[in-house]
Formats: structure tokens, sequence, C-alpha cells
């Protein structure tokens, strides 16, 4: 049984059938209220100084695209398929703003030696939730708190939710696609309490955290919004 999804595969066949449709991708409109939400939150911190940013998962590029043109400073997007990076410097590349924007290709599991202690705020595109493992979401707390900043620094994420403890194990709270004869792990829902508990555990604390109902992603599930601080 294979257990990873190729998404280098699933850009590959999402832009050959022209569904990304010529640039005009629009950003998530829910995570666009978070960096409002954000925003409006920490604007006495953010008021008269730039703010780097990082896009895990950016996939086509339409967030961070979004984001430069915030004017908050220097973004780099980060995404696994060399084809969505591709796209994303072709139909997204040029900035909006008066800071650079950057692409690169990277497995948000793998650190980016030219990347650490380079960044006020790192805003995951719908990616944490795809790591269904515990030692791949280790992985991704340790690259977060090498990307930060020393002192300081925040997360902005939204992660697939369940509603209500239960306590089947693991395996009840990942969710899996077929793929023709195959099934992949595909996202991983957490409880409130659970995710709590995982930022702590790697060293950060929760500011913000909201369930959505409304922003399911998948039947049955909710989504969390969450705003963390570095410890």
């Amino acid at each position: 049984m294979n257990l990873d999804i190729d998404y280098e595969k699933a850009y590959r066949e999402l832009l050959q059938q022209e569904q990304a449709g010529g640039g005009q991708l629009l950003p998530s409109n829910s995570l666009m209220e978070l960096v409002k939400r954000w925003r409006s939150l920490f604007a006495a911190k953010e008021k008269g100084c730039s703010k780097n940013i990082l896009v895990l998962g950016s996939g086509l590029g339409e967030m961070a695209y979004y984001l430069s043109s915030l004017n908050l400073g220097e973004v780099y997007g980060v995404d696994i398929a060399p084809s969505a990076v591709n796209y994303a410097r072709t139909y997204h590349g040029n900035s909006q703003g008066r800071f650079p924007l950057h692409y690169l290709q990277g497995d948000v599991r793998v650190l980016i030696p030219t990347l650490m202690h380079s960044f006020d705020l790192i805003v995951d595109h719908h990616c944490f939730h795809c790591l269904c493992l515990d030692q791949e979401r280790l992985a991704y707390f340790e690259n977060l708190q090498k990307y930060l900043r020393p002192k300081g620094g925040q997360l902005l994420l939204e992660s697939v939710a369940t509603a209500s403890d239960n306590d089947d194990g693991e395996s009840e709270k990942i969710l899996w696609r077929k793929r023709g004869d195959k099934f992949y792990r595909y996202r991983r829902a957490v409880t409130g309490v659970e995710l709590e508990q995982e930022f702590l555990s790697r060293g950060f604390t929760i500011e913000y955290l909201v369930y959505r109902q409304d922003l399911c992603f998948e039947s049955s599930f909710g989504v969390f919004q969450v705003i963390a601080n570095r410890c």
C-alpha cells in the first residue's frame, strides 16, 4: 500500500487539465481572513517595521502573491512540487509590493539552511494537516523553530479538525484518499486539546484558536484556525 501522495504528479495533472486557469487563481478566502485577524490583533507589534514572511506549501503561489501585496516585508514561498514552483514563478512571481517575492522548491520536513532565522511570520498554506505521521510533524516543528528569528515569531495555519475526542486510536483520525487502486494518507484531523498540546510540546503557545464548521475541507470535519507564538 502506497502511503504518500505524489504531489508533483498531482500538480502536473491539475495543470494539464487547465484547472489552474492562466494565473488567475485567487488565494484562500479563509486564510486571507486569518491574515486580517492577525493584523488586527497584532497591529501594534507590526506597525513601523517590516516582517519577512515564509509560506509553507505555497502551491501555485496565490497566497504568497497576496501577502506580497500587503507590503509587510519580503515573502518566500516553498513547495515540494517543482511544477507548482515553476508555475508560481511564471504567473505569481512579480511582487505587487515594494519587497521581493521568491519561490523555492523544498519539503517542509527537510530543513532549508539558507532560510534559517530569517522570518517573523510563517503562514502554513494548508500543509500541516497533510503531515499524518508523528515523525513528520516533529520535523515540521523543529524546522519552524529554525526558520523563525531567534526572538519570537508567529505561525498562522488552518488544520482539519474533529470537534470531539475519541478513543479509537490514531488510525481513526487519518483521512485516506484513493487514486487508482491505491490508498494514500491524505490528512490528519485533531481535536482542539490535541492541537494545543502538540503546539506547546513543540515550543509554541496558541494565541488564537477558533473552530469553523463552515470551512469544512472534508465531509464531517471542520477546521481550526490558529495563530501561535514561538515560546
